[in-house]
């Protein structure tokens, strides 16, 4: 029975996958962010993650007005006419597992915060995958809400918070995490065949 046990603890061990951090901030100058809420900013982080917020002049940066971890938070929306975004592309990433974030509404809001995914180049003609629609309607401020969206794409992807141009008011974001994403394979013939190898064993030794 003992080593029934010991043999199904390490086939489940086998086919669990650990994800790592790929990629995380939480906007603070000592990062290299900037302090101005309509300055949007383009910071590759000591942990090689490039994070792009846009477009400037309309609400997209770094500011303290709001902050769930440090003195700073991003913020991106407050003009209704304008997608604004906060993206971020990892350093050295084989796909992304799930993006782990805390929003709060800096004013009086309403539409849709969109999560997306894209493996193209981040040079302004990216095609981009919708996985997520969070709805942002509310009075301001109100409490950090958590959120955390699987993306489970492999590749050089890349993810960015939307502000739908509908979308009146806007958010704060703070404390965002990527980490990575590992397949959980699929047993192969032969382990499965080693597998009921030892069943047989263990039943004869009954």
């Amino acid at each position: 029975m003992k080593l029934t046990l010991t043999l199904a603890a390490l086939a489940a061990s086998c086919l669990t996958s650990h994800a790592a951090i790929i990629a995380t901030t939480s906007f603070e100058t000592g990062e290299g962010f900037p302090t101005a809420v309509t300055g949007g900013f383009d910071v590759t982080t000591s942990d090689g993650a490039r994070w792009i917020a846009g477009d400037a002049g309309n609400y997209a940066g770094a500011w303290g007005g709001q902050a769930l971890t440090g003195t700073q938070s991003a913020v991106i929306g407050n003009v209704s006419t304008v997608d604004q975004y906060i993206a971020v592309d990892p350093s050295g990433s084989a796909g992304i597992g799930t993006i782990d974030f805390n929003w709060e509404r800096f004013t009086t809001s309403s539409g849709n915060l969109l999560v997306q995914w894209t493996t193209d180049a981040l040079n302004g003609s990216e095609a981009w995958n919708t996985v997520s629609t969070i709805d942002i309607t509310g009075g301001p401020q109100g409490g950090w809400t958590s959120e955390s969206i699987a993306i489970n794409q492999t590749g050089d992807v890349k993810v960015r918070l939307f502000l739908e141009s509908a979308t009146s008011g806007g958010a704060s974001f703070d404390d965002v995490t990527v980490s990575d994403f590992t397949a959980v394979p699929e047993p192969s013939s032969t382990a499965l065949i080693g597998l009921g190898a030892i069943t047989f064993i263990l039943r004869r030794r009954r």
